[in-house]
């Protein structure tokens, strides 16, 4: 008689404990604005280029950018550790660069 009232006393609760359910994967987070500079100078010789992000977050030294001329990728640079206030100089390291084109993550 004990049994039936202990489990009446408790309607519906499950004593059974199992594995929880899985937690979804964590959200991907994009920044709202990407990174987007122009190509301002170009030294053909020695292979580096200025680019300007005035109007975009800061690239980090390092990063490896494409290089885009009328929506074509024409070539790709790499952000070196020389700035001055929004211009960053970058070294190609592929493809024809010219000042104008567009610089961004592809």
């Amino acid at each position: 008689m004990t049994c039936i009232l202990a489990s009446c006393a408790n309607p519906g609760k499950d004593t059974k404990k199992g594995p929880k359910p899985p937690q979804p994967p964590a959200p991907v987070v994009t920044p709202l604005t990407p990174i987007l500079g122009k190509v301002v100078v170009v030294n053909a010789d020695l292979k580096y280029v200025v680019v300007d992000f005035a109007l975009s977050r800061q690239p980090t030294p390092g990063d490896l950018f494409g290089v885009f001329r009328m929506g074509m990728k024409v070539g790709e640079v790499r952000i070196n550790d020389l700035s001055t206030a929004a211009n960053f100089a970058a070294d190609i390291t592929a493809g024809e660069v010219k000042a104008g084109d567009e610089v961004r993550k592809d």
